[in-house]
């Protein structure tokens, strides 16, 4: 039986903002060492190396465009190798290329990140808003009511009527006497006396 090293497969070719997929497939034996290396075809820089557990092997090749020194690659294009062997010493090989264009360009694939848009939102001003006044109210006074004066009766003093029934007492009793006329003329006269003097008691009262 014939004893198979391992597979492995790269990208031929990408950007250098791009990425190159790796995969690598064991045979006959577990793989041991993946070693993959970015040159300079002038030799001009030294080479990056990498060199990997097979458990930590990426699939996807990408580089900072930068040699081991720390030189920036200029335009151009650079080679990219990867040797996979396994616990056998059987070893694989594969070649991919990568590619810097000339002019500025992205050395890494550029990753977008959402920012946040202000928003303007409309001012609210205050306006004043004027309140009419409200009418004073106005308090009817009720007029006074023209008074009546009330009339008070005249009342005669009580020394007047015992004057009046004396007096009328006195005439009975000389008419009772003396018959003559001259008792019928005291007797007008008093009565006219009381009648003057009723009326003159009247006028004051009024006044």
């Amino acid at each position: 039986m014939t004893a198979l090293p391992p597979v492995v497969s790269l990208t031929e070719h990408w950007w250098i903002w791009e990425s190159g997929d790796l995969h690598i497939t064991p045979k006959t034996y577990p793989i041991a060492s993946v070693k993959l290396t970015i040159s300079d075809p002038q030799g001009r820089w030294p080479t990056i190396v990498h060199e990997y557990s097979p458990s930590k092997v990426p699939e996807q090749v990408t580089w900072d465009r930068r040699f081991a020194d720390g030189t920036l690659a200029p335009s151009g294009e650079y080679p990219v190798r990867v040797r996979v062997c396994d616990d056998h010493n059987l070893c694989a090989n594969a070649v991919g290329r990568i590619s810097i264009p000339d002019g500025v360009w992205p050395t890494m694939t550029p990753t977008f990140t959402p920012t946040n848009t202000s928003t303007m939102l409309p001012s609210i001003t205050p306006t004043r808003i004027k309140i009419p006044a409200s009418p004073t109210p106005v308090v009817a006074l009720p007029s006074p009511a023209p008074t009546t004066p009330t009339t008070q009766p005249t009342q005669s003093p009580l020394w007047q009527v015992l004057g009046l029934a004396t007096l009328m007492i006195s005439v009975a009793s000389a008419s009772a006497v003396d018959s003559r006329p001259l008792a019928l003329r005291r007797l007008g006269e008093a009565l006219e006396q009381i009648s003057n003097r009723n009326q003159t008691n009247s006028s004051q009262d009024e006044n």
